[in-house]
């Protein structure tokens, strides 16, 4: 899984996805990206994705845009869905551990 502003020149949002371990090459690992979000509409940033110890979720931060530096952590299903927003603190949450 990563983070990525993906291939857009000046871009200030930032989606997350995955891709296979697996793959052999840079055109394959390509071909195989999944976007679990998509940012660009919103200006949204997703950044530092883990995953869950069972690998069926992940947990990510989320900021409302680049200059909002209040983070708020997130989790979803490893697919994409079932999003839900975890802290509530009105400080500063970064770096889900």
């Amino acid at each position: 899984m990563f983070d990525t502003t993906r291939t857009v020149p000046n871009a200030t949002f930032v989606d997350l996805a995955t891709v296979p371990a697996t793959c052999t090459s840079v055109p394959d690992c390509t071909s195989k990206i999944r976007w679990l979000t998509d940012n660009q509409a919103t200006g949204r940033r997703n950044a530092n994705p883990q995953w869950s110890p069972d690998g069926k979720n992940l947990v990510f931060t989320d900021r409302p845009s680049v200059n909002d530096q209040n983070a708020d952590i997130y989790t979803m299903r490893y697919f994409g869905g079932d999003r839900r927003k975890i802290s509530t603190s009105p400080d500063f949450d970064y770096r889900p551990v």
